[in-house]
């Protein structure tokens, strides 16, 4: 029983250690590999002509038509700000699919693919394979490693009851508050309501390349 949670915790201290680049997928990676991210302020799934966010959804239809390779998420909680590096990506995600339906889109949510950023998290964290926290076989984890992994640990046996938009938004939360209250990275990162929010000003905010000298604050949280 032991060495059996002993290879689970190992399980999950890779997961946290894990480093894939997920912490700005508000960005464009490039301007062939484009993230048409945008901002959805409210729970509609169904889009018509009439509705301003149509023309949008139908492009993201035709690009996913024809790159079947490629995925369509959503994201609840985002982080957004700088600490070294720049971040713009949400603390939970979902995989979904666009159906058309006579002349609308309709957006469907697959709650089985329920995610929690660890990609977000540890680079907040400032992990990498070789620093901070070995996890080699035989380290053994020290005190602020192990309150780190319960914390994963939590979520990933939390997170997957979810199969409802607004319970994710609820959630999205409810885990920004968890990370804020356990972890110092989180303490100083400002919450902040959708109201606050503007996707056009988010976005030319981090095109503007910062000095690398100047002033680096990850300060942004917003329950979106």
């Amino acid at each position: 029983m032991i060495k059996n949670y002993l290879a689970y915790l190992k399980d999950i201290s890779r997961k946290i250690v894990a480093d894939s680049g997920f912490e700005k997928a508000l960005l464009d990676k490039s301007r062939t590999n484009k993230s048409f991210a945008f901002q959805k302020t409210n729970n509609k799934l169904s889009f018509t002509e009439k509705d301003e966010l149509y023309p949008r959804i139908k492009n993201i239809e035709d690009y996913l038509s024809k790159n079947n390779d490629k995925k369509l998420f959503c994201g609840f909680g985002l982080v957004a700000g700088i600490k070294g590096r720049q971040y713009a990506a949400p603390i939970i995600y979902v995989e979904c699919e666009i159906f058309k339906e006579d002349s609308s889109y309709i957006i469907e949510f697959d709650f089985d693919t329920n995610s929690f950023n660890y990609d977000l998290i540890t680079s907040i964290l400032n992990y990498s394979i070789t620093a901070r926290y070995s996890v080699a076989d035989d380290d053994v984890f020290n005190e602020d490693f192990q309150k780190e992994v319960d914390i994963v640990e939590k979520i990933e046996n939390e997170i997957k009851v979810f199969d409802e938009v607004e319970l994710l938004q609820e959630y999205a939360n409810e885990i920004f508050q968890l990370l804020q209250s356990k972890l110092e990275d989180f303490h100083n990162i400002k919450r902040k309501s959708n109201n606050d929010y503007n996707y056009s000003t988010e976005i030319n905010l981090f095109n503007s390349k910062p000095k690398y000298n100047s002033p680096q604050s990850l300060d942004r949280f917003f329950i979106n």
